[in-house]
């Protein structure tokens, strides 16, 4: 866990979870403007599983960084088997 004396670090971090959030909200993007065009819901965009990817990177080292240890493992089982089962 990092130190409370180091502000910037702390804001660091505060915005890359921030930004994790928001990429794990826009990875839907692609996937909803798909299914719109092609009215059908099957196969998911690449574009989807990149920019979650990111997202979940964002969040996951935000997770390590304010040491919550109970929220990233399951974040990472969660992650792989949503990563397995879609390849």
């Amino acid at each position: 866990m990092l130190s409370m004396s180091n502000t910037n670090t702390i804001l660091f971090f505060d915005i890359i979870g921030v930004l994790g959030g928001v990429l794990n909200v826009i990875c839907l993007i692609p996937q909803i403007m798909r299914m719109y065009k092609t009215m059908e819901a099957k196969g998911l965009h690449k574009r989807y599983f990149l920019i979650s990817l990111c997202g979940f990177i964002l969040d996951f080292t935000y997770l390590i960084s304010i040491g919550a240890w109970a929220a990233w493992i399951p974040m990472i089982l969660t992650v792989a088997l949503f990563y397995f089962c879609n390849y």
